[in-house]
């Protein structure tokens, strides 16, 4: 499925638009939102 997902990169470590990257994610670090209020989950 189609997933958008946004994040921060050190400038030196950002993808290119498009390009195909694998994401590890702490979850201790993460901040949820709901899409339709924009609410902190």
């Amino acid at each position: 499925g189609d997933l958008e997902i946004t994040g921060r990169f050190e400038p030196d470590d950002a993808p290119v638009m498009g390009e195909t990257i694998t994401l590890g994610i702490d979850m201790s670090r993460a901040c949820l939102f709901d899409p339709a209020t924009r609410a902190l989950l």
